[in-house]
């Protein structure tokens, strides 16, 4: 399994949730963050905005088993590419701006 980790910022964030808006619209706006914020460790999306806003997390790793747990709880069947290719293109840019 490919495995992904991003230095958390807010700008990480809302790239990621632009990249999902656009590819995953049948998923309610409220589920696509929160399903975020659990592949990335955090327990709420409120909990991942405040670290990351005050820089007290400097990378997360992406974690589909958790990120796919939330969505299928909330009776949400999504395929993986999605998730990864929004995070994945952060990655890229954090490696193109370091």
């Amino acid at each position: 399994m490919l495995s992904l980790s991003i230095s958390a910022s807010p700008e990480a964030i809302d790239s990621i949730k632009s990249d999902l808006t656009k590819t995953l619209s049948e998923v309610k706006s409220s589920h696509r963050v929160e399903a975020v914020a659990r592949g990335l460790g955090f327990s709420t999306y409120a909990s991942m905005l405040a670290a990351t806003k005050n820089s007290s997390v400097s990378t997360a790793a992406f974690s589909w088993t958790e990120t796919d747990g939330y969505l299928k709880n909330h009776n949400f069947t999504v395929a993986a590419e999605p998730f990864f290719i929004a995070i994945g293109r952060v990655a890229i840019q954090q490696l193109l701006v370091h």
